[in-house]
């Protein structure tokens, strides 16, 4: 079946590479949305929580065998203890940001605390480790590893303090944290999040 829908993606994406007829990027979104859903229709007969089908296809639904891999794991992790303490750990930088218009660098020498400190050298840890083609378990491993600074950082931090500079440089470093799940997973469409 995997064929099927990775051939059925590719054949899409070729025939709109070669359109003549001029058409908008949104006409080619939607072409691509329709595939995906009927995939994701698939996915639910077979059983799949749909919760979890979008926080894959939302990120790696371009590349089905890719996705169906990802799906396999996060159906695996879901119910664990881990990767629900790090889906918790997680959703507290990316709701802080959700809302805000974050853009920058990191400016270390503004640290005022050992909490952003530390936040800062475990995430640094990571970053580099994670990007769109990891594999599922190892972007969990990581938040994993991220947790117990994030939970330190908020327990001692105020992000929203009254200098500026210190406020959007916490919030800069926010939204690194959730920029780590760009083309991996979106957390935010699991059940519990």
């Amino acid at each position: 079946k995997l064929e099927q829908w990775d051939a059925a993606m590719e054949v899409v994406e070729r025939a709109l590479a070669r359109q003549t007829v001029p058409m908008d990027a949104s006409t080619a979104d939607e072409v691509v949305t329709f595939v995906l859903r009927r995939f994701e229709q698939v996915l639910l007969e077979e059983g799949v929580r749909i919760d979890l089908i979008r926080s894959v296809l939302n990120r790696r639904g371009q590349r089905i065998r890719f996705a169906s891999e990802t799906l396999q794991a996060v159906q695996k992790l879901a119910e664990t203890d881990s990767f629900k303490q790090a889906m918790t750990a997680f959703s507290r930088p990316v709701r802080l940001v959700s809302k805000q218009q974050v853009k920058g660098e990191v400016d270390p020498k503004l640290f005022d605390s050992p909490a952003e400190e530390a936040l800062y050298e475990a995430f640094a840890g990571v970053r580099g480790r994670l990007h769109p083609d990891v594999p599922l378990p190892q972007f969990v491993e990581a938040l994993a590893q991220l947790q117990p600074a994030i939970d330190k950082f908020f327990a001692d931090v105020f992000v929203m303090v009254d200098d500026e500079r210190v406020r959007q440089n916490r919030l800069v470093l926010m939204q690194q944290i959730a920029d780590l799940a760009s083309g991996v997973i979106d957390l935010t469409e699991i059940e519990g999040y």
